[in-house]
């Protein structure tokens, strides 16, 4: 290791980081309801899913390190050196749900920010690109180096709520979950994650991590289509 970190974080990683799961215990779905694997209701013993979808990475990874200086602490009670900023939410800096920030949530709007400006890249691709009709947060995310997000749990039963998009990676940072590490590409990767199943980040190198967190409704068929493509991919 190149930095220390705390025993239980250790220990989880230790325990967990070199499982795989098996795609071939996955039950039949069909292109139309693939999109169901995103309803709390029914939802999916899936870890996590790649999907097979291109995104400029390079130009938003630029992005994301040009508006360094705006990132806010994030979460500072769950990990150390986490940190994120909206694209777009609430505000720049409303980065968890908004009750935690002194707002009423049956009350906020949900827009782009300020961040959209700077990053016209990043924000021409969610707006026009991605297969989202609408968004909640969405936010980059920054694990700084030697930094990590303590095991946690963020949903009371498994389903997948939010894309991941790795902008980088780098050697020696894990996303490990109970069911082993989650494959984000240095180069660049997006996958369906399930946070309703323990889960925590370590960055074991000397250069910041730089994630995409997608909260929003799909836009359906083409939604369906990715996730149906991309699960028959690894099934």
């Amino acid at each position: 290791m190149t930095h220390e970190f705390p025993h239980h974080v250790l220990d989880f990683v230790q325990k967990h980081y070199h499982l795989t799961y098996d795609y071939q215990n996955l039950n039949p779905v069909t292109k139309e309801k693939a999109s169901l694997l995103f309803d709390y209701e029914t939802g999916t013993n899936i870890p996590w899913l790649p999907l097979a979808i291109d995104f400029p990475r390079n130009k938003m990874l630029e992005e994301a390190q040009a508006v360094r200086d705006r990132f806010v602490e994030h979460r500072n009670d769950s990990g150390k050196g986490w940190h994120s900023l909206c694209i777009h939410g609430v505000a720049p800096h409303v980065t968890s749900r908004p009750e935690d920030h002194g707002y009423d949530s049956s009350q906020v709007d949900y827009s782009w920010t300020e961040i959209a400006e700077l990053c016209p890249t990043t924000s021409n691709y969610f707006k026009n690109v991605f297969p989202y009709n609408s968004y909640q947060r969405l936010r980059f995310m920054l694990v700084e180096p030697g930094g990590y997000i303590n095991p946690h749990i963020d949903f009371d039963k498994p389903h997948i709520g939010a894309i991941n998009i790795s902008l980088n990676n780098p050697v020696g940072c894990k996303l490990v979950t109970e069911y082993g590490t989650v494959p984000l590409e240095d180069s660049g990767s997006v996958v369906c994650f399930n946070a309703g199943y323990k889960h925590c980040v370590v960055n074991d190198s000397n250069e910041d991590r730089f994630h995409i967190i997608v909260h929003g409704a799909p836009k359906n068929p083409e939604f369906n289509n990715l996730i149906y493509n991309s699960m028959s991919a690894v099934a």
